[in-house]
């Protein structure tokens, strides 16, 4: 995956978190609505949706201590 190679090569301390089956717009609650209406790649995963959100909130923990 080139953003983690990218990543890598700048030498910064990151983390990278992927959600195996999620699409483009994952945590939209409409985006298969838009996906149908625009025929766009997208869809929405409640479990991805969840498990970002729990990250997110983490991250937040974690540098606003």
């Amino acid at each position: 995956m080139a953003v983690v190679l990218e990543m890598a090569a700048a030498g910064v301390t990151y983390r990278f978190i992927s959600y195996p089956g999620a699409r483009h717009s994952s945590t939209n609650p409409d985006a298969d609505q838009y996906a149908k209406q625009f025929k766009m790649p997208s869809s929405y995963s409640a479990e991805a949706d969840r498990a970002s959100r729990k990250e997110l909130q983490r991250f937040f923990a974690e540098i606003f201590r």
